[in-house]
C-alpha cells in the first residue's frame, strides 16, 4: 500500500475516534448531570470541580431540561384533549342519531293520540273546557262531517232533472267530506304533538288515550335523558377546548398545529441539550480534579485511550509524510542528476566534434 493510501486509511480511523470521543465527551456529560442534581451540595466536597464555566453549563442544561419535561408534558395533555374531545365529539354524534330515532317513533303516534285525546274530549266538553283551544279546529270540522249526510232519493219519484241535481249535491258533499277527513288528519297530527305538552293526558285519564300515549311518552322521556347529556358533553367540549388552548398558548396555534410548534420545540431543546452536554464533559476532561469522581472515571479513561490512539495515528502519518517527503526529495535528486549527466553527454559530444 503506498504512503498515500495509508495516510488515508489512518485518517479514517483517527475521525472514528474522534466520533467516538465526541459521544464519551457527552456521557461524561450526562454523568456529571446524574451524580450532581440541582440544589445537591457539591462544592464543598469537589471544590476544584466546579468552575464557573462548568457550573454555568450546569446551569443552562438543566434549564434545558426543565423546558423539555414542561414542553412535553404540553404535548402529552394536548393529545390526551383532542382524543376526548373526539371522544366526546363521537358519542353526541351517536346520541343526536339516537335522539333522532326517537322523535320519529314519537311523531308517528301522534295521529293515534290526537284521535284518542279527541274522542276523549268528545265524552264530556264542559269537563274540559279548559282545554278548548286545543279542541276547537278539530270540532269545526266534526261538525262540517256531521252536517254532511248522505242523500238519500227514491229515483223512481224523480225526473232526470232532479236526478241529476241529486247527484251533483251528493259528488259536492263527498268532496266536502273528503276535504274534511283530510283536514281531520292532519289536525289529529296536530292536536296529538301538542296533548303530548298539555296537562289533558293526566286530567282525561282515558284508557285509550293512556294506551296510545304510553309508547311517545316513554320514548320522549329517553329522548330527554339524552338531550340532557348531550348538552353535557357540549358543555366538556367547551371546558376540553379550554385546556387545549391554554397547553397550546404561545405556540400560534392550538391542536395538532400546536402539537407541531412543540415538537419543533423538542428538538431544538434536544440539539441544545445535547451540545451543551458534550461542552461539559470536555471542559470536565481537562480538570485534574474529575479523576476523583467515581462515575467519572470509565469515561476519562476511554477518552484517554482514544487521545493516545489519535496520537500514535498521527506519528504515524507524521512518518508516512516524512517518508513522501524523502521519496519527493530523491526523485528531484535523481532527476537533477539525470540532467546534470545529460549536459557532460552533451558537452563531451561538442568536445570531439572540435
Amino acid at each position: 500500500m503506498s504512503h498515500k493510501k495509508t495516510i488515508q486509511t489512518i485518517e479514517a480511523l483517527i475521525a472514528e475516534n474522534n466520533r467516538l470521543q465526541a459521544q464519551e465527551y457527552q456521557k461524561l456529560g450526562i454523568a456529571c448531570l446524574n451524580e450532581f442534581p440541582p440544589n445537591g451540595n457539591t462544592e464543598d466536597q469537589y471544590p476544584l470541580l466546579f468552575t464557573p464555566t462548568v457550573k454555568g453549563l450546569m446551569e443552562e442544561i438543566f434549564q434545558k431540561l426543565e423546558e423539555q419535561r414542561n414542553t412535553r408534558q404540553r404535548i402529552t395533555e394536548i393529545r390526551e384533549q383532542l382524543e376526548l374531545y373526539s371522544s366526546h365529539q363521537r358519542a353526541i354524534g351517536e346520541k343526536q342519531k339516537n335522539r333522532k330515532v326517537l322523535e320519529t317513533e314519537i311523531q308517528s303516534r301522534f295521529d293515534a293520540i290526537g284521535e284518542q285525546g279527541f274522542q276523549a274530549y268528545l265524552t264530556n266538553p264542559d269537563r274540559y273546557s279548559g282545554f278548548y283551544p286545543l279542541f276547537k279546529d278539530l270540532l269545526v270540522l266534526h261538525e262540517t262531517l256531521q252536517r254532511i249526510s248522505p242523500q238519500e232519493t227514491q229515483e223512481s219519484d224523480q225526473n232526470a232533472l232532479q236526478k241529476f241535481m241529486k247527484k251533483g249535491a251528493a259528488l259536492a258533499d263527498q268532496i266536502k267530506k273528503s276535504g274534511a277527513q283530510r283536514k281531520m288528519k292532519s289536525e289529529y297530527y296536530r292536536l296529538g304533538k301538542e296533548l303530548l305538552q298539555s296537562d289533558f293526558l293526566t286530567e282525561a285519564k282515558n284508557p285509550n288515550l293512556v294506551e296510545a300515549a304510553a309508547p311517545a311518552l316513554l320514548a320522549k322521556e329517553k329522548e330527554q335523558e339524552l338531550q340532557d347529556e348531550i348538552l353535557d358533553l357540549q358543555n366538556q367540549l367547551g371546558e376540553v377546548q379550554q385546556r387545549i388552548d391554554k397547553a397550546s398558548s404561545g405556540t400560534g396555534a392550538t391542536g395538532e398545529r400546536a402539537i407541531s410548534a412543540l415538537d419543533h420545540t423538542m428538538a431544538s431543546l434536544e440539539a441544545g441539550i445535547t451540545s451543551k452536554t458534550m461542552s461539559l464533559g470536555t471542559e470536565l476532561a481537562r480538570i485534574p480534579q474529575s479523576k476523583e469522581v467515581p462515575p467519572f472515571q470509565p469515561y476519562l479513561e476511554c477518552l484517554s485511550d482514544l487521545s493516545r490512539e489519535n496520537q500514535e495515528h498521527l506519528d504515524t502519518i507524521e512518518k508516512h509524510k516524512s517518508a513522501i517527503k524523502a521519496l519527493e526529495a530523491q526523485t528531484r535528486l535523481d532527476h537533477i542528476k539525470k540532467e546534470q549527466a545529460h549536459v557532460k553527454k552533451v558537452i563531451k559530444d561538442k568536445e570531439t566534434e572540435l
